[in-house]
């Protein structure tokens, strides 16, 4: 069963879409770049999220744009999987990239609100290694406490893309493969992808 269990702690309008709380700080990486980065692309989520949430199609089009233009989606979405992606077939690979990514689209279009002048800051950059970077940033909510979002984010030859996100410690990769892998060793790859497609089809997030 696909649940939502973490999907509350993804309803601020700054966590945009999917192993963070111990990674350790080691390397050589500048973190501006991916500081930069992460600065700009928090504010390509807000022109996002600035689409009044009655205007689906529109808000999921954009979202769908900034996520293929900003995250590392196929390293994500073998990630996600985890060993089993190793004994796939290339045809449960392309139906499994497809019906992810559509509800990673579907899951943050539909959980998020509308931007609402939160502010947010960056409060930290550690490199991870050669090629990744942590970035922690806090946002702050009138109407709650500020929430800490941290984006675990590579470079490859001078582009920078989002590998992970954590809120609050909680690994949008970690909960996503636990909760993958549940329904992979019940129904298989194959049930798995068809209780996406049905979620899919069906506009839902979640399953009974």
């Amino acid at each position: 069963m696909i649940s939502r269990r973490s999907l509350t702690r993804i309803a601020t309008p700054l966590l945009v879409a999917i192993s963070l709380a111990a990674w350790p700080a080691s390397g050589t990486t500048s973190p501006d770049g991916a500081a930069n980065f992460v600065e700009g692309l928090i504010d390509k989520a807000i022109t996002v999220l600035r689409i009044p949430a009655e205007q689906r199609e529109s808000r999921e089009s954009e979202f769908r744009t900034l996520l293929r233009a900003n995250f590392d989606v196929p390293l994500i979405t073998r990630l996600v999987v985890g060993r089993h992606w190793r004994r796939a077939t290339d045809a449960q690979k392309v139906a499994f990239a497809a019906e992810f990514e559509e509800h990673i689209v579907r899951i943050y279009t539909s959980q998020l609100g509308v931007y609402s002048d939160e502010t947010v800051a960056i409060r930290n950059v550690a490199p991870r290694t050669e090629r990744d970077t942590i970035v922690g940033t806090e946002v702050q909510r009138s109407s709650d406490a500020p929430l800490q979002l941290d984006w675990l984010v590579r470079e490859d030859s001078g582009t920078y893309r989002v590998i992970d996100i954590a809120a609050e410690g909680v690994s949008m990769m970690t909960t996503k493969r636990s909760e993958f892998s549940s329904v992979i060793q019940r129904d298989g790859l194959d049930g798995l992808i068809e209780q996406l497609r049905e979620l899919n089809n069906a506009g839902r997030t979640e399953a009974s």
